[in-house]
């Protein structure tokens, strides 16, 4: 008999990357309440969680890839699932031939292919009140638009810029709802205008420097969380970038860590587990290295130094109660050019 289906945490991770990438919103799971009353075909096809997503509880069907499920098979089992719930039911799929998702889209299946396309039309008016609900007043901008403001002011931002919505979204891969809600934030904020067509161009007219001094108090730490793991990780071949302490004794005179940090988003960190598969976490005595995850990747500056962009690391230690590390910070700042 079958087992029962049970995702890898790299999946988990990959999915919960790719949403937050896409709305700007990073998605928690947990165990679907009804889970162990399932019946075998299906807790042997899937394994459902209960996901929060902009507020909202969905129940996600993570799709054994062992398992060949047809279009009737999916229907069928969406209508069993829905006599226990009300809550939207999302079918996550590893990969979906376009004729697939096409048919799918046409039975008003909802889906999410991670990396390639996500079909959610049930949270569709939900999404247009977050989204409204967060214009209307805005105290910290959100990951996607802080990573691409921070983007502006590594690439020589002028006192007189004008550019299209499309280029502020570069290099990224977030989606045309999430550009246009950065630049609502960014509008919200008086930190850019909106260009005579009012939607295609953003202008800024502040220098590199007042617009960082301004946008600071908007800005939060991009750090989520401190692993300890067993090895350095490596991606291709290459170390990650040095982060925290470690970036900041690189650039000043502070005294280096015992143990180097370094920094991914949660996307790569999943891509590094996937892997290599040793790559584990441990307590911190036994550590060799410290990993911070990001809400944002970022390598995505293409920074040619050692570590993170001066701007993340200014805000992911600006907390910091050590004097010592303030003091380095003032003297970071001091010596950036603009």
């Amino acid at each position: 008999m079958t087992q029962d289906f049970q995702p890898i945490e790299a999946d988990l991770l990959l999915l919960a990357a790719y949403i937050e990438t896409v709305l700007g919103d990073r998605p928690t799971f947990a165990t679907w309440s009804h889970a162990a009353k399932l019946p075998h075909y299906l807790t042997s096809t899937y394994s459902c969680l209960e996901m929060k997503l902009l507020g909202q509880a969905c129940i996600v069907l993570m799709q054994n890839q062992q398992v060949s499920i047809s279009l009737p098979d999916i229907k069928k089992h969406l209508q069993a699932l829905r006599k226990l719930t009300d809550a939207p039911l999302l079918l996550v799929a590893p990969a979906l031939a376009s004729y697939e998702r096409k048919r799918l889209i046409e039975a008003g299946v909802q889906f999410i292919v991670p990396g390639n396309q996500l079909f959610i039309p049930e949270l569709g008016l939900d999404l247009r009140e977050y989204f409204r609900a967060r214009q209307e007043k805005i105290e910290h901008l959100s990951p996607a638009t802080q990573a691409m403001l921070i983007h502006l002011l590594m690439n020589n931002c002028t006192s007189s810029l004008q550019l299209s919505q499309a280029t502020l979204g570069q290099p990224f891969k977030y989606s045309k709802m999430t550009i246009s809600r950065a630049v609502k934030e960014l509008k919200s904020l008086d930190l850019v205008t909106l260009g005579a067509d009012r939607q295609q161009h953003i202008e800024i007219h502040t220098p590199a420097r007042q617009l960082w001094r301004n946008a600071r108090k908007h800005m939060r730490s991009p750090t989520r969380r401190t692993l300890w793991l067993n090895t350095v990780p490596q991606l291709d071949g290459q170390p990650l970038l040095l982060a925290g302490e470690s970036a900041l004794a690189g650039q000043t005179l502070l005294v280096a860590p015992r143990l180097p940090i370094y920094a991914c988003s949660s996307e790569t960190l999943a891509r590094l587990q996937g892997i290599d598969a040793t790559i584990i976490e441990v307590a911190r005595d036994e550590a060799v290295c410290a990993l911070e995850i990001w809400t944002y990747e970022p390598t995505i500056y293409a920074w040619a130094k050692p570590w993170v962009d001066p701007f993340s690391l200014l805000l992911s230690l600006q907390e910091s109660k050590d004097e010592r590390i303030q003091i380095a910070l003032g003297q970071l700042e001091e010596d950036m050019q603009w």
